[in-house]
C-alpha cells in the first residue's frame, strides 16, 4: 500500500522579481505538476500557467482511463501514453501564443508531471524541472536534465567537475512552448519498478 502525502509551495528565488512557477496538486486524481516558466516580462508565467492548465484538463477528462488502470482492468502505458499527449499539446498551444506578440519572444516552459494510480507512477517530463524518488533517506534523481551541459556530460564531452559553473549549466535543449513540437521523456513503474514499489 502506497502512502501519498502531497503539498507544494514556489518562491521566485534569489534572481527574480516575479514567480514563474505554476504548479498542481490533486491527491484525488494523484496528478501533481510542477512547471517553471521563461521568457521576457511576463511570458513565463502566461506560458507556466497555460501548458499546467491544458495537462490538467486533458487527465480530467481521462478520469475513466485512470480508475481503469487502478483497477488494474488496463495497462498503465496507457497512461504514460495519454500523459505524453498532453504534454504534446500544451506545447501546440503554448508555442502559438508565443508567436503573437514581441514581448512573448522565448516564452515557454519546463514542466514535470507524476500521475499515480493505484500501484503505478507514471512521469511525463520536458526541460530541467527534476522528480527525485525518496527512499530510506536517499534521494534518486528519475528525471533526466534536457541541458546542454547535461547532454555534454551524457556524451562524456564534460566531466561533472567541468559542468560546475559552466554558462552552458541552464541553457536548456528541451521546453514546452519554444517550438511547435516537443519529445517528451516518460518514464513509469512497469519501466522503473522503483517508482512503484
Amino acid at each position: 500500500m502506497i502512502r501519498i502525502e502531497a503539498t507544494g509551495a514556489t518562491h521566485p528565488g534569489q534572481r527574480r522579481d516575479n514567480n514563474e512557477d505554476n504548479l498542481y496538486v490533486n491527491d484525488e486524481l494523484g496528478l501533481y505538476i510542477v512547471s517553471d516558466g521563461m521568457g521576457g516580462h511576463a511570458a513565463g508565467e502566461v506560458a507556466s500557467q497555460m501548458a499546467v492548465e491544458v495537462v490538467v484538463k486533458r487527465l480530467e477528462h481521462s478520469r475513466k482511463v485512470i480508475e481503469q488502470v487502478r483497477r488494474h482492468l488496463i495497462h498503465p502505458d496507457t497512461l504514460a501514453t495519454l500523459m505524453m499527449r498532453a504534454v504534446e499539446e500544451a506545447c501546440e498551444q503554448v508555442y502559438p501564443h508565443a508567436q503573437e506578440e514581441a514581448s512573448r519572444t522565448g516564452m515557454g516552459c519546463t514542466l514535470t508531471a507524476l500521475l499515480i494510480a493505484g500501484s503505478k507512477a507514471i512521469m511525463a517530463h520536458v526541460g530541467d524541472t527534476r522528480l527525485y524518488l525518496h527512499r530510506e533517506g536517499e534521494l534518486h534523481q528519475l528525471s533526466t536534465d534536457h541541458t546542454m551541459v547535461a547532454d555534454l556530460m551524457r556524451a562524456g564531452v564534460f566531466t561533472a567537475e567541468q559542468a560546475q559553473g559552466s554558462r552552458y549549466a541552464h541553457v536548456l535543449t528541451r521546453s514546452v512552448g519554444t517550438q511547435a513540437s516537443v519529445q517528451v521523456e516518460k518514464l513509469c513503474s512497469t519501466c522503473c519498478p522503483a517508482i512503484g514499489s
